[in-house]
């Protein structure tokens, strides 16, 4: 027998939340991390709730396609990236950006005709779990910028209570990585470890 559960979803409760991360972030890009249905709050709950974000952040690429489908206009990132080739014409077409963590992703954008597709190369600061350790980003950059139709936008790196996860320990050891002064570090900062 299921048991009676109810969920209510307060728009303006989450509204109120994002203008209170806005006003802590200044004018630094503020991703809405929406992956798995926007934490069960409904994805299309989701675009009216965080309009004043600067981008959605999720794992899916039916995600991305939903979000644009329910009048979302702005950036989508997808932070695990892209999975295969056939990945990459709906990235095209739905306007979205793909993390790039490793080198069989490269390949495949090496191999295909690209309209614009729009990367940040993700760094492994310690976690250990996907990306390119800080001194490879260099070469990493390089390779990405020399394939027509690439575009990099910045390089992301996860943030969990590890030494390189302050923002200045992961600047450091991105600068000891040789791009400083090319990217800017984008940290997302996460509580579940994913």
């Amino acid at each position: 027998m299921p048991r009676p559960i109810y969920a209510e979803i307060d728009i303006q409760a989450l509204k109120h939340n994002l203008a209170r991360l806005r006003e802590s972030v200044g004018d630094r890009t503020l991703w809405a991390v929406v992956k798995a249905n926007a934490y069960g709050h409904g994805l299309e709950n989701a675009v009216e709730a965080f309009a004043d974000a600067d981008g959605f952040a999720t794992i899916d690429l039916c995600d991305a396609e939903r979000a644009r489908r329910a009048g979302w206009h702005k950036r989508v990132l997808l932070l695990e990236g892209f999975f295969d080739e056939t990945d990459i014409e709906p990235l095209q077409d739905l306007d979205v950006e793909t993390v790039v963590h490793s080198m069989w992703q490269i390949d495949i954008l090496k191999r295909l005709q690209l309209r614009e597709v729009k990367v940040h190369i993700k760094v492994n600061s310690g976690m250990n779990r996907l990306g390119f350790l800080p001194v490879e980003v260099g070469t990493i950059y390089d390779l990405l910028t020399s394939i027509p139709g690439v575009k990099v936008i910045a390089r992301r790196c996860a943030r969990i209570g590890l030494p390189t996860a302050h923002p200045h320990g992961q600047a450091r050891a991105f600068r000891h990585g040789g791009l400083h002064g090319q990217l800017r570090c984008h940290p997302l900062a996460s509580r579940s470890g994913r």
